[in-house]
Protein backbone atom coordinates (compact mmCIF):
# COMPACT_ATOMS: atom_id res chain seq x y z
CA UNK A 1 0.00 0.00 0.00
CA UNK A 2 2.05 2.90 -1.21
CA UNK A 3 -0.08 5.92 -2.02
CA UNK A 4 0.95 8.95 -4.03
CA UNK A 5 -0.96 11.82 -2.51
CA UNK A 6 -1.26 15.51 -3.06
CA UNK A 7 -0.91 17.86 -0.13
CA UNK A 8 -4.71 18.16 0.25
CA UNK A 9 -5.25 14.41 -0.02
CA UNK A 10 -2.59 13.72 2.61
CA UNK A 11 -4.20 16.22 4.96
CA UNK A 12 -7.53 14.38 4.70
CA UNK A 13 -5.91 10.97 5.13
CA UNK A 14 -3.90 12.20 8.11
CA UNK A 15 -7.09 13.51 9.75
CA UNK A 16 -8.79 10.16 9.23
CA UNK A 17 -5.84 8.32 10.76
CA UNK A 18 -5.90 10.68 13.76
CA UNK A 19 -9.64 10.18 14.19
CA UNK A 20 -9.42 6.39 14.05
CA UNK A 21 -6.10 5.83 15.82
CA UNK A 22 -5.84 8.59 18.42
CA UNK A 23 -2.90 6.97 20.20
CA UNK A 24 -0.62 7.55 17.21
CA UNK A 25 1.53 10.65 17.61
CA UNK A 26 1.59 13.36 14.97
CA UNK A 27 5.19 12.39 14.17
CA UNK A 28 4.18 8.74 13.69
CA UNK A 29 1.35 9.72 11.40
CA UNK A 30 3.51 12.15 9.42
CA UNK A 31 6.11 9.41 8.89
CA UNK A 32 3.42 7.35 7.12
CA UNK A 33 3.15 9.83 4.25
CA UNK A 34 3.79 7.79 1.14
CA UNK A 35 4.44 4.70 3.28
CA UNK A 36 1.03 3.48 4.40
CA UNK A 37 2.46 -0.04 4.42
CA UNK A 38 4.10 0.95 7.73
CA UNK A 39 0.77 1.62 9.47
CA UNK A 40 0.65 -1.94 10.79
CA UNK A 41 3.93 -1.52 12.67
CA UNK A 42 2.80 1.82 14.09
CA UNK A 43 -0.39 0.19 15.36
CA UNK A 44 1.57 -2.65 16.96
CA UNK A 45 3.73 -0.14 18.84
CA UNK A 46 0.98 2.25 19.92
CA UNK A 47 -1.78 -0.24 20.72
CA UNK A 48 0.13 -3.42 21.54
CA UNK A 49 -1.67 -5.26 18.75
CA UNK A 50 -0.42 -8.61 17.53
CA UNK A 51 1.03 -8.58 14.03
CA UNK A 52 -2.09 -10.28 12.68
CA UNK A 53 -4.47 -7.79 14.31
CA UNK A 54 -2.38 -4.81 13.20
CA UNK A 55 -2.23 -6.16 9.63
CA UNK A 56 -6.01 -6.65 9.61
CA UNK A 57 -6.59 -3.14 11.00
CA UNK A 58 -4.31 -1.48 8.47
CA UNK A 59 -5.76 -3.47 5.57
CA UNK A 60 -9.31 -2.58 6.61
CA UNK A 61 -8.36 1.07 6.98
CA UNK A 62 -6.74 1.15 3.53
CA UNK A 63 -9.83 -0.53 2.03
CA UNK A 64 -12.11 2.07 3.60
CA UNK A 65 -9.94 4.85 2.15
CA UNK A 66 -10.07 3.27 -1.29
CA UNK A 67 -13.85 2.92 -1.04
CA UNK A 68 -14.18 6.60 -0.13
CA UNK A 69 -11.96 7.64 -3.03
CA UNK A 70 -13.93 5.46 -5.42
CA UNK A 71 -17.23 6.85 -4.15
CA UNK A 72 -15.97 10.41 -4.52
CA UNK A 73 -14.77 9.64 -8.04
CA UNK A 74 -18.23 8.36 -8.98
CA UNK A 75 -19.86 11.53 -7.60
CA UNK A 76 -17.47 13.74 -9.55
CA UNK A 77 -17.96 11.71 -12.71
CA UNK A 78 -21.76 11.91 -12.44
CA UNK A 79 -21.70 15.70 -12.01
CA UNK A 80 -19.52 16.10 -15.09
CA UNK A 81 -21.66 14.00 -17.42
CA UNK A 82 -23.78 16.25 -19.68
CA UNK A 83 -27.50 15.67 -19.69
CA UNK A 84 -29.77 16.08 -22.69
CA UNK A 85 -31.61 18.84 -20.84
CA UNK A 86 -28.49 20.85 -20.07
CA UNK A 87 -26.60 20.04 -23.23
CA UNK A 88 -26.04 22.75 -25.80
CA UNK A 89 -26.75 20.11 -28.41
CA UNK A 90 -30.23 19.38 -27.04
CA UNK A 91 -33.51 19.44 -29.03
CA UNK A 92 -34.20 23.14 -28.39
CA UNK A 93 -31.06 24.12 -30.34
CA UNK A 94 -32.10 21.99 -33.28
CA UNK A 95 -35.48 23.74 -33.48
CA UNK A 96 -33.87 27.19 -33.35
CA UNK A 97 -31.47 26.28 -36.13
CA UNK A 98 -34.34 25.10 -38.35
CA UNK A 99 -36.32 28.32 -37.83
CA UNK A 100 -33.45 30.55 -38.86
Amino acid sequence: MNYETSKGDWSQIKNQIKAKYGKLSDDSIESLRGHMDQLSGKLQSAYGYSKEKADTESTNFASSLQAKVSELGQKVKSTMMPTAKGSSQGPSMEKKERKE
